[in-house]
Order: structure tokens, then C-alpha cells, then sequence
């Protein structure tokens, strides 16, 4: 039953949502809470009515309880001298959080009533809606409009706005703490609505309020927290309740060490003049995502994890190989999109695409020779694991320093993806030196490519001349 910012739900459609989100109670239970002043129903109409967030206040109170100490083989009736301290029990969802939330349900219904009335004349393409121009103008404006009424009609500021957003954060990581996964990913959902009240009222985009949550995390949160405590990083906990934003985060980590370990490996060629900066990066998967190339991110970032959980299910090994499978893909699109934007035919495929981009490049010569000595094949996987270590440990690449360094980079992506058309791993060899010997390539082709189509401007935007 998705309840998710309704008011003045019925009592008995309130228990029943509670119930969905593992949080069981029945009508005896409220109406103690009630009697005792712990949880009040917003109104009363023969029966109590709740609004949906007083889930959270009712799992809050019960936890309170449980830590009272009240003996469970009482009846509720008969425990009045374990009736909660009023500040303890509901440390998480005082006066001021139900007031906040009040204000959040009252914009999720003005926010849902307003988008079903710019969307309800919008003829549909292929089974989905899209407003033009002018439609989306006019609705984000009135939008803008109800939140000014929103804030005016509860009073809230700037502090209080992002007071409030920084405990629903901490709230969040207190249910995923406590395995409250059901609670947590409901209240995820409400993060993102006062995320947008934000945006509409304060004019603050989404990573400006991720750097104001990196403030308060940094500079202390005395006063902002209910526990006493604050996050270690409530900015990274906002930004990856956002999947696209977490694994553009995940992606853009993993392209720094890949380029820091490359910065170090051409020092000790004696090549210092190779860098890949976070600005580099941050332009590389802004253009994946505007040019539909959305699958290196979601690649690149699955090969990433924070926590055990996320370790178990991106370090299996069907995962590990599709996300490695779909950066080489995703590799071999980039490289075709940006050597068509610098007016290069690449074909179809990445063994028509390097030669048809990289023609110019000092390495070319060693890449190209390595290709025709058959070492980029892969019809079977002995085949491919004998020409990685080849390639690997060939001395012409290693004598020639850093022309040989990318010709490396280049002819090792182009075995893996040739690989990666015509096998599938079966055993454990795969996983171990040649899958980071994969990805540590892959990842420098990338970066490469992006760093060549930036210096001879291949992209439009920077100029309209590329080379020919």
C-alpha cells in the first residue's frame, strides 16, 4: 500500500502501511500511544487519522519503549509507570521534525496535484509523456510558486530547510544501520522531495546542496543532530541515495587511482608530462551522459564498492565480468563518438575505430605492428591468456618507454574486447592479474581518447574545425 505523503489517513489504513514498511502495530497500541501523549493522531473525525510520516514516529516511540525496559508480559493498560520520557521517546521525530514534516507531505500533494494536471492534455509517444518547452516553462514556474507558499505558509528558512534535510539523511543511515531497509527506502523517497522543495525555493542545485551537506559534516553539527553525534559524510550519503549520481561518484574514483597508478608507472619511464585531473574527469562522464553513453558510468562505477553488501554483489564473478564487458563496449562507443565528432570514418567495430583515430598518434607504428603479429586475437581463451602476457612482457614495448607504454594500453583493450565478442571465463585465471590488467587498460583508453579530442578539438563545442 503506497501511502507515501498522504494526509489524514484513516487509522486502519495507517496500520496496514506500518505493516508494509515491518513496522507492526494494531489499534490498542495507538490509542495507548495516544493516551499517554507519546504519538497524536492530526485528527479525529469519530476515528484517528495519521499522516503517512507518523510511521517514523511510531517506530520511534516503540524503540524508546523497548529501551525503557517495560515488561512485555504487561497489557498496554497496565504499564502506566513505564509511560516514556516525552524528550526521549522521540528523539528522532520531535516538535520540530513533526512540523518539517507536515510541510513535506503538504508539498509532495501540491507537487503530485500539479503534475498530474500539467501532464493530464500531454498526448503520449511509444506509452510515455514529455512536456515541450513551453509546457515545461509554465509548470516549472508554477511549481516555483507553490513552493514559495509552502515556505511562507510553515515558516521555513534556508537553516531550517537543510536542519531538516540533514536529520531525514541521518535518519536514513540509522535505518540502513539497523537493517530498517523498508523504512530507509521510504524515506529515501522523502529526501528527494524536500531536495526538490529546495531547489524550487532556494534556487540551490543538487551538488550545491551536497556541498552544503559536506559543510555541516565538516564543520560540525552541533544543533543539527537529534543523537548527538553527526555523519561522518552526509554529502556522499544525499548524493548516492541517487543511483546515477553514486555511480558517476564510483566512476569518477576509480578513474583517479587508475590514473594516479598510470602517473606513477610513466615516472618511472622518466615521462612526467601525462596527468588525468578531476576536471578531466568530471568532462568525460558529463559527455557519456549527454551523448547516451550512460554504460561506461554504470561499468566503471559497479567495479566500485563501499561496505560489505555492496562487496558481495559487485565482487561476483558474473558481476565483476559484465561490468568489465560493458566498460570495453562502452569504450569502443566513446571512441567512435569522438572520433565522428573530429570527422574520422571509424567504422563499425574497435579494430576499425583505433586505426581510424590514432593513425596520428607516436605509438601507432608499435600498435599497429603488434596487431598484424596476431597478438590482439582471442578465439580461445588460452589463446587470449598467452597473448596478455605477451604483450605484457614484450621488450620492444617496454624499450620504447612511453610510445610503448599506450601501444600496451591500446593492443591489451583490444584483446579484451576481442575476448569479450567470442568467450566466456570459466575458471578462476580470468579473475585474478588479467582482469585488473583489463580494466587498468581500458580505463587509460578512455582517458586517452578524451584527453586527444580535447587537445585537437574534436568536439563541436570547442570548435568546428577537427582534423580530417
Amino acid at each position: 500500500m503506497n501511502l507515501r505523503g498522504e494526509r489524514f489517513i484513516s487509522h486502519t489504513e495507517f496500520i496496514r502501511y506500518c505493516k508494509d514498511l515491518n513496522v507492526h502495530t494494531y489499534e490498542s497500541e495507538l490509542e495507548h500511544f495516544e493516551k499517554i501523549g507519546e504519538m497524536l493522531p492530526v485528527a479525529r473525525v469519530n476515528f484517528p487519522q495519521y499522516d503517512y510520516w507518523q510511521v517514523h514516529q511510531l517506530y520511534s516511540v516503540q524503540q524508546a519503549l523497548r529501551k525503557n525496559e517495560a515488561p512485555q508480559y504487561l497489557a498496554l493498560e497496565d504499564r502506566p509507570r513505564y509511560s516514556l520520557d516525552f524528550n526521549r521517546a522521540t528523539a528522532d521525530i520531535d516538535a520540530k521534525m513533526r512540523s518539517n514534516f507536515d510541510a513535506l507531505s503538504f508539498w509532495i500533494t501540491m507537487y503530485r496535484r500539479e503534475r498530474q494536471r500539467a501532464f493530464a492534455n500531454v498526448p503520449d509517444k511509444y506509452g510515455v509523456k514529455r512536456l515541450d518547452d513551453s509546457r515545461y516553462a509554465d509548470n516549472r514556474k508554477r511549481l516555483r510558486n507553490h513552493a514559495g507558499t509552502v515556505i511562507d505558509r510553515f515558516g521555513l528558512g534556508r537553516d531550517g530547510l537543510y536542519r531538516f534535510l540533514y536529520r531525514l539523511v541521518e535518519l536514513y543511515e540509522s535505518y540502513r544501520k539497523n537493517e530498517r531497509y523498508k523504512l530507509a527506502d521510504e524515506l529515501s523517497q522523502d529526501v528527494f522531495d524536500l531536495q526538490r522543495l529546495i531547489e524550487l525555493s532556494l534556487c540551490d542545485d543538487f551538488d550545491r546542496i551536497s556541498d552544503e551537506l559536506r559543510r555541516i559534516s565538516t564543520n560540525g553539527a552541533e544543533g543539527w543532530s537529534a543523537r548527538g553525534f553527526k555523519l561522518r559524510d552526509a554529502a556522499t550519503t544525499f548524493r548516492h541515495l541517487d543511483i546515477a549520481t553514486k555511480e558517476r561518484d564510483y566512476a569518477r574514483d576509480l578513474i583517479a587511482r587508475v590514473s594516479a597508478r598510470s602517473s606513477a608507472d610513466l615516472e618511472k619511464l622518466e615521462c612526467q608530462d601525462w596527468s588525468f585531473t578531476s576536471d578531466d574527469a568530471k568532462g568525460l562522464l558529463a559527455y557519456c551522459e549527454q551523448e547516451g553513453l550512460g554504460l561506461l558510468l554504470t561499468a566503471l562505477g559497479g567495479m566500485s564498492a563501499v561496505g560489505e553488501e555492496e562487496y558481495r554483489h559487485n565482487f561476483r564473478r558474473v558481476q565483476m565480468y559484465t561490468n568489465l564487458k560493458n566498460a570495453l563496449t562502452s569504450y569502443e562507443y566513446l571512441l567512435k563518438s569522438l572520433g565522428e565528432k573530429g570527422g574520422y570514418k571509424v567504422g563499425t567495430t574497435l579494430g576499425s575505430a583505433i586505426p581510424a583515430a590514432m593513425s596520428k598518434q607516436p605509438w601507432f607504428a608499435l600498435y599497429i605492428k603488434k596487431v598484424n603479429s596476431t597478438l590482439v586475437r582471442a578465439n580461445s581463451e588460452e589463446e587470449f591468456f598467452c597473448n596478455l602476457e605477451k604483450l605484457q612482457k614484450d621488450r620492444e614495448l617496454q624499450r620504447t618507454k612511453k610510445d610503448g607504454y599506450w601501444a600496451r594500453m591500446f593492443l591489451i583493450t583490444h584483446l579484451a574486447r576481442n575476448a569479450a565478442v567470442h568467450l566466456y571465463p570459466k575458471g578462476d585465471r580470468y579473475f585474478a592479474d588479467p582482469f585488473g590488467a583489463t580494466l587498468h587498460a581500458v580505463v587509460n583508453a578512455a582517458c586517452y581518447t578524451w584527453k586527444l579530442a580535447q587537445s585537437e578539438n574534436w568536439l563541436p563545442s570547442e570548435s568546428s574545425d577537427g582534423p580530417k
